[in-house]
């Protein structure tokens, strides 16, 4: 190779390096969720030291922004359900959960209940809550619900600060979301939910710290395709899931609804409460509701949303075809 020839292959030779460092460079950033200012609530279950099926009455709260210990309770004149340990997270499309997952087990009772609460550590001085969860049901019917709510100790639906409900008592298949849930409350609209489909559930809620005035509350649950297509498109926000057409295409949203109005008793939603996961099961005996990735933010729906990045692979590939022509070239 004489000197003319020398100087063009190292040319090309640093302008393929260059090339494919950015494009392998660009795919890490892109492998990982889109950076996100930290979570007030983030709690995966991730509990190395609990065995599958451990009940998770009494188990320290270790996911950010709790504390204290989960406490489980029931109404005296209704049958306890069991809020059980799940290794196994719950995953959603191309989007998997690092953690475990909490199962909320009716067994073979009718007419089985219980919630599972631990306080929050977190603080805001915001006055507009994000947050959303991922959750499956076994079984679904009119008789029947669960859902992860923000209010007292041993909340129920009927008492709760903030419920966004996934399925509720009496409205058959569908969810629905409030604030002390009954007064008011809004059953959400769409063609209902499947047994054994994962879903997340989005809500947003203003009025925060408020002890007057009106307080509002929102819901949308998307099965994983309408998540990969509203997530991969940057559109998790309050306008574009409302326009959306309730359904079950990609590009709509499985069930959607909002309410506002003056909270019972004065029970404004406040962080100065618990976590509440809830559930009930009324004729469906062997019923189980599985929660996973609880996440609240102060800053948007988006940053309270893991994101999926199915593209790295396929930029990784791109950055792999570089190196290789650059091979190819030295060998020649």
């Amino acid at each position: 190779m004489g000197l003319a020839g020398f100087a063009t292959y190292r040319r090309y030779r640093t302008s393929a390096l260059v090339a494919s460092a950015a494009i392998a460079s660009g795919a890490l950033g892109m492998a990982v969720p889109v950076a996100h200012a930290a979570l007030l609530v983030n709690e995966s279950f991730n509990y190395p030291t609990l065995a599958n099926g451990a009940n998770m009455n009494g188990v320290t709260a270790t996911g950010t922004g709790l504390s204290g210990t989960y406490s489980a309770t029931a109404p005296p004149s209704l049958t306890p359900g069991t809020f059980a340990y799940q290794t196994a997270g719950l995953t959603l499309g191309n989007l998997a959960v690092s953690g475990g997952s909490v199962a909320f087990e009716t067994g073979s009772s009718s007419y089985t209940t219980g919630s599972l609460s631990a306080q929050f550590s977190a603080t805001t001085n915001a006055s507009t809550l994000y947050g959303s969860y991922l959750f499956e049901l076994s079984k679904v019917g009119s008789n029947n619900g669960a859902g992860a709510l923000i209010g007292p100790a041993g909340a129920t639906d009927n008492n709760s600060q903030v419920a966004p409900l996934v399925q509720e008592y009496g409205e058959g298949t569908n969810g629905k979301v409030g604030i002390n849930n009954n007064n008011p409350a809004q059953v959400l609209s769409g063609p209902g939910l499947t047994a054994g489909t994962t879903y997340i559930s989005l809500f947003q809620v203003s009025g925060v710290g408020a002890t007057s005035g009106t307080v509002s509350a929102s819901e949308w649950i998307l099965d994983a395709a309408q998540y990969n297509y509203f997530a991969g498109a940057g559109n998790l926000n309050a306008s574009t899931l409302n326009a959306a057409t309730t359904g079950t295409g990609a590009s709509d949203v499985t069930e959607a609804g909002s309410v506002s109005g003056t909270p019972i008793s004065g029970n404004y939603p406040t962080l100065n409460s618990y976590l509440t996961f809830w559930g009930y099961s009324g004729a469906l005996t062997n019923d189980t509701q599985t929660f996973a990735d609880y996440r609240l933010s102060d800053s948007s729906l988006a940053q309270a949303a893991p994101v999926p990045e199915p593209a790295a692979l396929g930029l990784f590939a791109v950055g792999g075809l570089g190196l290789l022509l650059l091979k190819r070239r030295k060998t020649a």
